[in-house]
């Protein structure tokens, strides 16, 4: 009998101990290009604008992203270590085996976009978009997802630790089996049937009564 895999199984990336590291701010990104087992390190890359670029095998460490588009691109073993992507569009792009850890991700569009095997730790992805996103196998720990957008999105075997959802918009994101207990928010925009089967504390039942406008009777 197969054994369900849990969200806590996320697998690694698998990056190899020496890489080659390059500046990326010296020459334009083309569409369809490949950079394997490459580090970028202590750089800014900006002004980059470039479709189907994929980066097998790659970590980035405290780079700065500024008006860049790297739409329906391909993260394969990645790792993003104190990054800025804030306002940078990653549409349509996927993400297997990825790691941010301690990343600034304001306003960032991951609209459409397909996660397998993610971890995001104590990461600021306020305003953040993740509209109609698919998830599998992906943890958000320890960060701050206050009025994110990720209407419509797919979440399955997600788990959601110790995260800010203030005003987060939910509509549409089923969210059964999804445990948000350790959350925090005062406010959310979803239905009562996006929360069907949803794992909360006792301490938010209160919250939720309010943002469906009933009144708990003492």
């Amino acid at each position: 009998m197969a054994v369900k895999k849990k969200a806590s199984d996320i697998a690694p990336p698998a990056i190899p101990k020496l890489l080659d590291s390059r500046l990326i701010a010296d020459y334009e990104m083309e569409d369809r290009q490949i950079f394997e087992n490459t580090l970028f390190e202590d750089c800014r890359i900006e002004n980059q604008n470039a479709h189907k670029v994929c980066f097998d095998k790659v970590i980035f460490r405290n780079v700065a992203f500024s008006k860049v588009s790297l739409r329906n691109a391909e993260f394969l073993d990645v790792i993003f270590d104190n990054c800025d992507l804030s306002n940078g569009d990653f549409s349509e792009s996927a993400f297997h085996r990825v790691e941010f850890n301690h990343c600034k991700l304001l306003g960032t569009d991951f609209t459409d976009t397909t996660w397998r095997n993610v971890l995001m730790q104590e990461c600021n992805g306020s305003y953040g978009v993740f509209r109609f996103a698919n998830w599998k196998q992906v943890a958000v720990k320890s960060s701050n997802w206050s009025k994110a957008d990720c209407f419509q999105s797919t979440w399955v075997q997600t788990t959601f630790a110790e995260v800010n959802l203030e005003q987060a918009q939910l509509s549409r994101t089923k969210l059964a089996g999804i445990d948000l207990s350790t959350c925090e928010f005062d406010h959310l925009t979803i239905t009562a049937e996006d929360l069907q089967g949803c794992i909360i504390a006792p301490s938010q039942a209160g919250l939720f009564a309010r943002i469906f406008g009933l009144v708990i009777k003492e």
